[in-house]
């Protein structure tokens, strides 16, 4: 996967429709995990989609995307960047300060985080640091499930 396709998936895993959730479990609620890997599926689908013969898998999980993106060789590699940045996003949820949820009017702080959040992740996958992407990643999404309460 080149740099620039990289890029653009990092950043669509932050353009795609944020879900959100209830601490409680509802129906059809999910928490942090389900709604990450989801979002990370369909960015990476998306991205894809400019492959030639692509067509969306049904059901979109790690093993048929890697399928229909000619990757299956990265399948286990996709499945580990997936978990740390779930692993990221949960960790998050521990720390009690009000702008990663934005609590107590802290709007501007969250949106902050989320900003120089972006800046970060281009940064770090500009000079290659991947690791260190995918958990910014994964912090920042954290900020961007807003819980319904």
């Amino acid at each position: 996967m080149s740099l620039r396709m990289r890029s653009t998936f990092l950043l669509l895993c932050l353009l795609t429709v944020v879900q959100t959730f209830g601490i409680l479990r509802k129906d059809k609620s999910g928490n942090h995990q389900e709604i990450t890997r989801t979002a990370v599926l369909r960015a990476t689908a998306t991205t894809c989609m400019v492959t030639e013969g692509f067509i969306m898998p049904k059901p979109l999980n790690i093993k048929t995307l890697a399928e229909a993106c000619g990757k299956m060789k990265y399948k286990d590699h996709f499945e580990k960047a997936i978990r740390v940045i779930c692993y990221y996003n949960v960790k998050r949820d521990l720390l009690s300060d009000p702008e990663y949820h934005f609590n107590n009017k802290k709007f501007k702080l969250g949106k902050k985080l989320i900003t120089d959040g972006i800046t970060k992740i281009t940064g770090q996958v500009m000079s290659q640091s991947f690791d260190d992407a995918r958990e910014t990643l994964g912090k920042i999404l954290h900020t961007l499930q807003v819980s319904e309460e």
